[in-house]
């Protein structure tokens, strides 16, 4: 900075603490530095080493600190033995390892490296089967499933730098001799140590399924792993060490028994014995799933019983084998402390849709529905819900309400027993909670003490691809926290028991590749509680890569804690609006009522929310544009004409006064509005209160002239910033719009149209396409890659023939068959994970979103298949493939009317796509393509091509 710089900062009135903003605190390698695979197998820390430009791990000034690391298997080494080997300078100490780590820590190896001494730890890692993908998740070599987890501390005061880290794997070849991989270096820093002030009203803390899961042995993993968590002003935490070895006011949750809990052999922590999740499925110890009583257990489409699914009515009924084995453990966990909530996985459509035929469900269904029985008894079961489809769907509905509220109570009477706030929290999707024509209408359930929770993992970073992919990250969990808030107020009010609350992940999406900036991390958990929900988590694995993090998450909670009192004790209101002055991607007239910025949209930018408590009002600003900072106008409404006001940002200590330089202003001079600032990327919360000088003793004063002398002077960088940023983001927000991209491929478009050739006779389904009826038929190809519509580089065309009411379809994919991923097999397993061909089918005028067919078939033929979104439906019977050495062939047969899309004379046709996913692990790359365009999602309705079926 220049000494006139400087000097202009001094002269100007708040010049020097209006902080821009934005996001800086990594700098990200271009994507093709990401993308290029390591020698051999190789580790690294997690994700600085992956895509950061100068890979650097900071510190915690006294504190340990976890440092996730990232195994990368290229050329498909053998994964029965392997060791991490992590060279720590002499004065740096690796204090813990989580489960995935066997503790041998302390027998190190001394070596040197730049001259100076450093401590070899050799650390035999246990991979899951899924922890090293081997470059299949398309280019991300570096997957972090399950990932081996060290914490280390470092001496030396904040700024200190205590020298390099360098690892290598080292692992046992096939010919039993001991290979060693490439080496990579991590640059050390440390930072200041962490102050966070801990909320008392919202609960905020972390999801680390297997960070905290610690290696039993090492004893000094559990003061580690809360310590960091109490500094971080945490007051929950998921599972990992046992209550009582933490601190006050740090409260355990638990995520529950479900399939990411190991064994506790393998080290994992131990968890409930039994937990209730998806409805009725129970997750059982040992072999208890052998005991369950044969008149409760649940029976699926074909009649037959399930092993760990119960009916519903076994729950709210409480049958005693429901008591004994499921409901009295959990209670007993909860009245000792053991656990203060209760978190289980919430998504039992796909086997309570037209499934659970039970002799109880009937009685149930009879007592609710007050039907006859003799009528219920005569359509049982299948009949009945087709015949009475909305009154089947409300019943599933009650049924799942009274399921929450028997777990609710069971949990929440044994915490208040034990002196806690525990509550049954189930995490779902926020559809539920707007809708009455899904199979769950929570609004339905009424108002009782639980946790509805909803999800958003929208825009973040994959280290495979583009970065940055949006220029308003955060957007999408502030509207959602938003939005539940809102809706749960607006069905139970605001002193309403149920309580909200809307996680975000990095690992849910990418194959665990994503990763957080530190920045984005803090603006969601913040965003989460300024929205005004009473819970704030992430979900699944820890989301502190290093202090850098752990600073914002401290950040975020300090500031939590300061203003909870007004959004969770306060009124929620809206009695202004915000209007930005600089240059700026979203435009708001001047003339903007209240009401219509009272819900935002996932494209706004600029976001704000009014809490009042005590006659001062809370107006919380959103500035969610990640590339620069924003001067806007607030104009609050509704003040007393004859009082004076102060207008204050009290974290910033800052007033703002009137053109007289008067702090106190008139209820005409905010109605007209003052102009204030929120940094890129960042929350502003600014106070409305009645005038006294006393309270605002040692602010600094911002005056209007003073405000504008600051746009002036930035606002020639701002507009550089947003000319720049709109010619990136125009076209992709153009994209992004799902009729702007199919108007831009237009000329693509319009070539997807074919007419069905009838055929003589069906083709023999034995994946060979030498059969007559495909020699006759017109092969399509000229396939697009998906999001950009560009050329592919993998070959791939289909020919379509109708015959006797079954559409048949053959497909040849061009691709090096020496390693194919086909790891799915038999029927609806994940086909779509695998190499695989995805075919969409729907009439002209679908009925809803749900309304189409879709297949998918890997190379080894196994396929996946749903209808109207039933995952359960199993209508295509007849599928085959075959493999050589340059490619596949698929034949499948689709009986148009088994789903309703026998074409008539009026609508002679069919909206139809072909998707082609390669994962070219071989070749370090994957593509998605498909011959209809498409951007958002292949489900799309948008995103057919035609098929014209010939009339007879």
């Amino acid at each position: 900075m220049s000494l006139i710089t400087i000097l202009m900062a001094v002269l100007t009135p708040g010049v020097a603490t209006f902080d821009s903003g934005g996001i800086h605190a990594l700098e990200i390698k271009p994507l093709e530095e990401r993308r290029q695979p390591p020698s051999d197998a190789a580790v690294t820390a997690y994700p600085m080493g992956v895509v950061e430009v100068k890979p650097t791990f900071h510190f915690i000034e006294g504190t340990p600190t976890s440092m996730m690391l990232a195994l990368a298997n290229p050329l498909s080494r053998p994964k029965t033995e392997w060791w991490v080997c992590v060279d720590l300078p002499e004065a740096v100490k690796l204090v813990a390892v989580n489960a995935y780590v066997d503790w041998d820590t302390r027998k190190t190896q001394a070596v040197e490296h730049d001259g100076r001494r450093h401590a070899r730890h050799k650390l035999r890692v246990k991979p899951a089967s899924d922890s090293i993908h081997m470059g299949k998740a398309r280019q991300a070599w570096y997957a972090n499933r399950r990932p081996p987890v060290i914490w280390v501390t470092a001496p030396g005061a904040a700024g200190s730098s205590p020298g390099k880290a360098r690892m290598a794997v080292e692992y046992r070849a096939k010919d039993g001799t001991l290979k060693r991989g490439p080496e990579s270096t991590i640059e050390l820093a440390v930072l200041p140590r962490l102050e966070a002030v801990r909320p008392t009203l919202t609960r905020t803390g972390l999801m680390g399924r297997c960070t905290v899961s610690y290696n039993p042995s090492n004893a000094d993993a559990p003061a580690a792993i809360l310590g960091i968590q109490a500094a971080m002003g945490c007051n929950l935490y998921f599972d990992g060490p046992p209550q009582k070895l933490a601190p006050e006011g740090l409260k355990r949750w638990t995520e529950g028994w479900n399939q990411w809990q190991a064994a506790q052999s393998a080290g994992r922590h131990i968890v409930p014995g039994v937990a209730i999740s998806d409805g009725s499925l129970l997750h059982l110890p040992g072999r208890m799933a052998e005991t369950i009583p044969d008149e409760i257990r649940f029976v699926d489409i074909n009649g037959n019983r399930m092993g760990n699914v119960v009916s519903p009515w076994s729950i709210y009924e409480r049958h005693p084998w429901v008591v004994r084995n499921v409901l009295k453990p959990m209670g007993n966990a909860a009245a000792k402390g053991e656990y203060e909530s209760f978190w289980a996985n919430w998504e039992p459509q796909p086997y309570l849709r037209d499934a659970g035929f039970s002799e109880g469900t009937k009685r149930s269904f009879i007592r609710w529905s007050k039907m006859p029985a003799d009528e219920v008894e005569k359509l049982w079961p299948h009949e009945l819900v087709r015949t009475y489809s909305d009154k089947w769907r409300a019943f599933r509905g009650w049924e799942l309400g009274e399921i929450v509220k028997v777990c609710a109570k069971t949990i929440r009477t044994a915490s208040l027993k034990a002196g806690n706030d525990g509550h049954y929290m189930i995490a779902t999707s926020a559809d539920y909670m707007y809708t009455d024509e899904r199979m769950m209408d929570c609004a339905a359930w009424g108002d009782f003490p639980y946790v509805f929770q909803t999800w958003s993992y929208h825009n973040t970073p994959q280290v495979h691809e583009s970065y940055p992919m949006t220029d308003l990250r955060g957007a999408s969990q502030l509207v959602r926290s938003a939005r539940l808030a809102r809706r749960l107020d607006e069905l139970f009010g605001t002193q309403r028991q149920v309580r909200g609350t809307c996680k975000y992940a990095w690992d849910q999406s990418g194959y665990c590749s994503g990763y957080m900036v530190p920045e984005h991390f803090g603006f969601r958990h913040l965003s989460s509680a300024l929205a005004g929900l009473e819970i704030v988590h992430n979900y699944g694995e820890w989301p502190v890569f290093d202090g850098r993090w752990a600073h914002e998450l401290a950040r975020a909670n300090t500031r939590i804690a300061r203003w909870e009192p007004f959004v969770l004790t306060g009124v929620k209101q809206r009695r202004h609006v915000v209007v930005p002055t600089s240059p700026y991607p979203q435009n708001v007239p001047q003339h903007v009522q209240p009401e219509d910025q009272a819900v935002s949209s996932w494209h706004d930018y600029l976001h704000s929310f009014e809490y009042e408590k005590d006659g001062q009002r809370l107006i919380a600003v959103a500035n969610a544009w990640d590339f620069g900072e924003v001067f806007f106008t607030l104009r609050a409404m509704d003040l007393d004409p004859d009082r004076k006001y102060m207008l204050t940002e009290p974290e910033a200590r800052r007033v703002f006064t009137n053109a007289e330089r008067r702090t106190a202003l008139t209820a005409g001079q905010l109605a007209e509005g003052i102009t204030l600032h929120v940094g890129a990327h960042r929350w502003g919360c600014f106070l409305l209160s009645p005038h006294s000088e006393s309270a605002i003793e040692g602010f600094d004063r911002v005056t209007p002239a003073g405000m504008i002398a600051v746009l002036q002077r930035r606002a020639a960088a701002l507009r550089d910033t947003f000319e720049e940023q709109d010619r990136i983001w125009s076209v992709k927000r153009e994209i992004a719009n799902r009729h702007g991209f199919v108007a831009q491929i237009a000329p693509v478009c319009a070539s997807r149209l074919l007419v069905l050739h009838t055929a003589d006779r069906a083709p023999d389904i034995d994946g060979s396409l030498d059969d007559a009826c495909w020699k006759t038929a017109a092969p399509q190809g000229d396939f697009r890659t998906a999001q950009d519509c560009d050329q592919v580089s993998y070959e791939t065309s289909f020919r379509a023939v109708v015959h006797g009411g079954t559409l048949y379809v053959g497909v040849d994919c061009r691709q090096d068959m020496t390693a194919p991923a086909a790891f799915a097999s038999g029927r609806d397993g994940r086909a779509w994970r695998d190499d695989s061909v995805e075919i969409f089918l729907n009439g002209l005028e679908p009925g809803d979103e749900e309304d189409y067919c879709q297949v998918v078939v890997n190379p080894n033929g196994a396929f996946y298949d749903r209808w109207r979104g039933d995952k359960s439906w199993n209508g295509i019977e007849h599928v085959a493939t075959r493999t050589s050495a340059d490619g596949w062939t698929l034949e499948i047969a689709i009986p148009l009317e088994t789903i309703d899309m026998v074409p008539g004379a009026h609508d002679p046709a069919l909206r139809f796509n072909l998707v082609r996913n390669v994962i070219d692990s071989k070749h370090n790359r994957g593509e998605k393509s498909s011959w209809f365009p498409s951007w958002a999602a292949h489900s799309d309705f948008l995103a057919r091509g035609t098929l014209l079926v010939p009339m007879k």
